[in-house]
């Protein structure tokens, strides 16, 4: 799980042998699954289109296209704080009761895990099934 922006390796890379040997899966963290889609609008300042005249559209196009039913778990949390006695802000070490709280809160939302992905790319179901069938030394069964 990757949750740095760029991403901290090729995604080309990480792709082509996820999907060609199936011993890779990855994803960017911090993202949650809605139960339906959201509208996102996305203003940006005039001297934006001087950006553009330097920057490849394609390129701004691949970094700000999402899912229309995710979104980034620090937007969701700003929303949620103090929705609930269990999730509010929290100051320091984040405990597992607090986690178990948070996860069973969002869990009652209707929310679950975002797909498989990076940036632009979505991680294919079959790159999945080709990973799930991978062994390893530590497991020869993967659940999901």
């Amino acid at each position: 799980v990757d949750y740095s922006f760029p991403s901290s390796f090729s995604l080309i890379d990480a792709a082509k042998r996820a999907e060609r040997d199936g011993d890779l899966i990855f994803t960017s963290g911090g993202q949650l699954r809605l139960g339906q889609q959201i509208e996102e609008v996305i203003y940006l300042p005039r001297v934006a289109e001087e950006m553009l005249d330097i920057i490849n559209p394609e390129k701004l196009q691949s970094i700000i296209v999402r899912d229309s039913r995710e979104m980034t778990g620090c937007i969701l949390a700003s929303i949620f704080t103090e929705m609930d006695s269990g999730v509010g802000v929290t100051l320091g070490e984040f405990t597992g009761t607090e986690a178990l709280s948070h996860y069973e809160f969002i869990n009652d939302l209707g929310l679950g895990a975002a797909r498989l992905q990076m940036q632009s790319y979505f991680v294919t179901d079959e790159a999945v099934q080709k990973f799930r069938g991978q062994s390893s030394s530590e497991s020869t069964n993967i659940n999901g």
